[in-house]
């Protein structure tokens, strides 16, 4: 993406308390993580599975790099 001299910044910040209530929810089972795990791929996949991320049709949530595949 060339720069067209405008500047786009973000950040996303989270408290304490925001990491407290998301464990709190997965060691009540109140949050199922292993549903949001949909894929593990290795380093060669990897090109790939940004574009996929990328088109906005993928069904994928969270997909996890294992480097030893």
């Amino acid at each position: 993406m060339a720069d067209q001299g405008t500047h786009s910044r973000r950040s996303l910040a989270y408290a304490h308390e925001d990491f407290v209530g998301a464990i709190s929810a997965i060691t009540q089972k109140r949050l199922d993580v292993l549903a949001l795990h949909t894929a593990t791929i290795g380093l060669g996949e990897l090109a790939a599975m940004f574009e996929e991320l990328d088109s906005g049709t993928t069904e994928h949530t969270k997909v996890l790099v294992d480097p030893r595949r």
